[in-house]
């Protein structure tokens, strides 16, 4: 199936392109895990790789209110089949496999740096970067 209108989505619910900044999102498919890596005496390189193959996803969001980051870490904890360790199922968009696949992942520590204070009640805060990990 070929890319059909979005990138991601957290157990079902769309994150919307007004929250990722499209210039930083970056997927990195079936990374390969090495067990070892040596040269032989013939100076060829000898891999051994796992079978499990995960997949990195990170962006930036855009400069974002209170408000709109609000509504971005709801749709995350929503999403969360484990709170604790922020555990939760992506469907996302595969570039090199012009195609979609589902997998579990993990939202490692996101950390939020304010830019201004817009009024009494609304922040604003500079772009955040997101990552999800496959476990």
């Amino acid at each position: 199936m070929a890319y059909s209108n979005y990138l991601l989505k957290a157990n079902g619910t769309e994150i919307t392109p007004a929250y990722i900044q499209l210039d930083t999102y970056k997927v990195t498919p079936n990374q390969r895990l090495e067990i070892s890596a040596e040269r032989d005496t013939d100076g060829v390189l000898v891999r051994s790789t796992v079978s499990h193959k995960p997949t990195k996803i990170e962006f930036k969001t855009p400069s974002l209110t209170s408000t709109q980051m609000a509504a971005l870490t709801t749709i995350l904890t929503n999403a969360f089949s484990n709170v604790q360790e922020r555990k939760l199922s992506l469907n996302y968009y595969v570039p090199d496999l012009d195609a979609y696949q589902t997998g579990n992942f993990y939202v490692p520590d996101i950390e939020f740096t304010i830019y201004r204070i817009i009024s009494s009640s609304v922040l604003q805060y500079d772009p955040t970067r997101i990552a999800f990990i496959e476990y």
